[in-house]
């Protein structure tokens, strides 16, 4: 058996997703959708915290 050994070009060093989107690896993973789905927390000190409303609402 013979493998061919393909050097990696430097954009896809730079970016390894570059060939999937990122509702595609959203879906994959199963994460939390926040697209309407979200309460936002101002700390008053120029940062924000995103809380889910519904937790279990994830990517289709």
């Amino acid at each position: 058996m013979r493998i061919k050994n393909q050097q990696m070009r430097r954009q896809q060093l730079g970016n390894p997703f570059a060939n999937e989107s990122i509702s595609e690896r959203r879906k994959r993973k199963g994460t939390t959708d926040f697209r309407d789905n979200k309460e936002i927390i101002d700390h008053g000190n120029g940062y924000w915290t995103f809380k889910a409303i519904d937790p279990s609402k994830k990517y289709n």
